[in-house]
């Protein structure tokens, strides 16, 4: 059988529940129903009443949605249909597993009282989250608990067995930037912080994994660890659609931003699906828990349930204005203050201009990521005052949120380090540069080849606008382009601007490119690097300064990924 995929999807995912197995075939394979029927029957015959969700056929591939009910179990059962068990045995080795599932009555008793639970690897399941976390074993649940559910769910009441507050992520740009300034903000106020991003996981202020760490995984990493009180996880588009969310019951949601960034991938054909799938964080949000979102009609419009809506923009536009009308709750700025209203009591916080954060109030899109933190930390932390007063001590910087909006003053002009990756980023740190008042703009830029063509022409079309002169640069993983198909689109979105080419440069290596651009630059000059790979550029970037008998900085940082 021309099988591609076999996946579980333990969390909440796309298809708005949990515990699904996805079965990928190819489309010449001809017994696709045979499979689903003999799954069905099989794991009826074990005890299960499993049915399909989905299926739909493109890209020359079948695509099966399963619902399963022990993770083991169900993957056992597929692949040997596929492998051509027969039914008989296939059957025989269900049963054998369920039996020998030691954990069974456990997780549906979990389920039942909305107990949380995490699958350990070493013959342990984990009840609880964080601090409300206890490990339990087979063994522990013979011996102290003589294998009675009673004698267990006595022990969790008493000992505050459960869910932790936790803080959800997600959207097309600012989640890393938002975890960021979140997990800083709880850090001083005294909560012992879980956090997942893409720059790693950290526990308290320990870094104990490097990578992008914003999928299934990564949360429960952050949610198995006894010392955390409050876990905040940055939700990826990719580890939605691969995995499920890692997490049960947020306290808050975020809904930082959506553009078109990932239109053409993974089944994604407009803005509405996409908006769809960033909505499954909310399949996860709390009774009580908050969902805070950027104040745009196509999120606002799916969501059915308005009351614990905060919406959150630089300016109250009419969407804000009639939520803030019914009593709703808001984020905005009125002259240069930062401005909570909710059941129609306005409370104003405080200029932002002074938040270091901002870059002097030039930041729009920090100064949206600080409404969103402080509208998820007060569903911890009420006192907003206190929080607002905690983040004029936070600054942007590579310390406290590396390569994202990292401006680095040399002697006669400046660099500015960001992750930026679509036309809507883009444009926000070029007019950050541009409000730096600089003589002129080099921007150094690149393209992820997985997107769609005219989004890569946008990233020429949004330098082209900002720019004096522009560096192409191309990714070490090209991801399915030919070398230099990239660059060429970003060249013709540069063309379409009328842009003198004589002032563009291909430079497939990123640090080759900055070098150039720093040994060049002149008076006033501001140099956006749009980067991943600060393990790379800090070090170039040092070297220069100390050819030039300049301080390096962030020698004490750990950039590796």
């Amino acid at each position: 059988m021309k099988v591609k995929i076999i996946r579980t999807l333990p969390g909440t995912n796309n298809k708005e529940r949990e515990r699904l197995i996805y079965l990928c075939l190819e489309q010449g394979e001809k017994h696709y129903g045979r499979i689903i029927e003999s799954y069905i029957s099989i794991s009826k015959q074990a005890g299960y009443e499993e049915n399909i969700v989905d299926l739909y056929n493109g890209e020359g591939l079948y695509n099966i949605w399963l619902t399963y009910t022990l993770e083991e179990v169900a993957i056992s059962i597929l692949q040997d249909i596929c492998n051509g068990v027969e039914e008989v045995y296939i059957l025989k080795k269900a049963k054998e597993l369920i039996t020998n599932c030691w954990y069974k009555d456990i997780i549906n008793w979990c389920d039942s009282a909305n107990i949380p639970y995490i699958n350990l690897d070493n013959d342990e399941i984990q009840l609880g989250y964080g601090i409300h976390s206890f490990k339990l074993s087979h063994n522990d649940f013979l011996q102290r608990f003589y294998r009675d559910i009673a004698k267990l769910e006595d022990y969790c009441n008493s000992n505050n067995i459960g869910l932790i507050p936790i803080i959800s992520v997600t959207g097309t740009n600012g989640k890393t930037t938002t975890v960021r300034l979140i997990y800083n903000i709880l850090k001083g106020l005294g909560y012992h912080t879980g956090l997942s991003s893409t720059g790693g996981i950290y526990i308290g202020d320990r870094k104990i994994r490097n990578g992008d760490t914003t999928g299934f995984y990564s949360a429960r990493e952050v949610l198995k660890s006894p010392e955390v009180e409050v876990a905040v996880l940055e939700t990826a588009r990719g580890g939605i659609l691969k995995k499920g969310l890692g997490y049960k019951k947020s306290m808050a949601t975020i809904i930082t931003s959506l553009s078109e960034d990932h239109i053409g991938m993974s089944g994604i054909n407009d803005i509405k699906d996409l908006a769809r799938l960033k909505f499954t964080v909310c399949k996860e949000l709390s009774k009580d828990g908050k969902l805070i979102m950027l104040a745009l009609t196509v999120l606002y419009d799916s969501v059915d349930n308005k009351d614990n809506v905060c919406l959150f923009d630089i300016e109250k536009n009419l969407l804000m204005e009639n939520h803030i009308k019914h009593g709703g709750e808001a984020y905005y700025i009125e002259k240069n203050e930062l401005v909570h209203c909710i059941n129609r009591e306005v409370e104003r916080l405080g200029n932002i201009d002074n938040l270091p954060f901002t870059h002097g109030g030039i930041s729009k899109s920090n100064i949206k990521n600080i409404m969103a933190a402080i509208a998820s930390v007060s569903t911890i932390h009420s006192n907003i005052t206190e929080i607002f007063n905690v983040i004029k001590n936070i600054n942007c910087d590579l310390y406290t949120n590396p390569g994202r909006q990292n401006i680095i003053s040399v002697d006669n002009y400046k660099v500015i380090l960001d992750y930026g990756h679509n036309s809507e980023a883009f444009q926000e740190v070029f007019s950050i540069a541009a409000a730096l008042n600089p003589s002129s703009i080099t921007g150094i830029i690149a393209a992820a080849g997985d997107r769609k063509n005219k989004y890569i022409s946008q990233l020429g079309s949004m330098a082209a606008r900002y720019c004096h002169r522009i560096f192409i640069r191309e990714q070490a993983d090209l991801r399915g382009r030919k070398p230099g198909e990239s660059a060429n689109l970003i060249k013709l979105g540069i063309l379409e601007e009328g842009f003198n080419m004589d002032n563009v440069e291909e430079i497939y290596k990123e640090e080759e490119a900055l070098l150039k651009a720093m040994k060049t630059a002149k008076d006033g000059e501001v140099i956006v690097l749009f980067t991943q790979c600060l393990d790379v550029i800090i070090p170039v970037i040092n070297q220069y300064f100390m050819s030039k008998e300049l301080n390096p900085v962030a020698v004490d940082l750990d950039f590796s990924h």
